[in-house]
């Protein structure tokens, strides 16, 4: 769009591509487990079935897991 390849040079590309902006911000919030999108809903039914099973270590350490936000790594 924008005939530039390096991302230092692609800052203010919300301009000309708002719609591009918005599903990626929808995209990130549901892939991170945001309440009301699917990627919460999924975790949730994932830690269930592990707790419906009797698999307690594995439940704990999904919710381990799914505590404080996913930046702290990198």
């Amino acid at each position: 769009m924008t005939g530039r390849s390096k991302l230092s040079e692609l800052g203010g590309l919300y301009k000309f591509m708002p719609m591009a902006l918005i599903f990626t911000v929808i995209g990130g919030i549901s892939i991170s487990g945001f309440p009301l999108t699917s990627g919460f809903v999924s975790k949730s039914m994932i830690v269930a079935a592990a707790s419906a099973e009797h698999h307690g270590a594995i439940m704990l350490m999904l919710l381990a897991a799914a505590v404080g936000p996913s930046s702290q790594w990198g």
